[in-house]
């Protein structure tokens, strides 16, 4: 969830290279594991589509050779986010 950015970035756009536990330092990210508590995860079959929220840190494992299409926006709800980062 999108209350759980802090505790996955230490400062702008330093993130974890993943939010499992055993594939981050948890010196650098102390908070990480919360977020990886709180998390959401989905099976996704073969014709279905998933709708990642703005805000929403995400990550895919494919089990199977696979083709991901997705899209970044920039919206009035992350505007002062990316500028930020820019």
């Amino acid at each position: 969830p999108p209350d759980c950015k802090d505790q996955l970035e230490i400062r702008p756009g330093h993130w974890p290279p993943s939010a499992q536990p055993e594939m981050y330092d948890a010196k650098e990210f102390p908070e990480a594991h919360r977020a990886f508590e709180r998390r959401i995860e989905v099976i996704q079959e073969p014709g279905e589509l998933i709708f990642v929220p703005s805000g929403w840190y995400h990550e895919v494992e494919h089990f199977t050779l696979a083709i991901s299409i997705n899209h970044n926006w920039l919206n009035a709800s992350n505007v002062e986010e990316v500028w930020n980062f820019l």
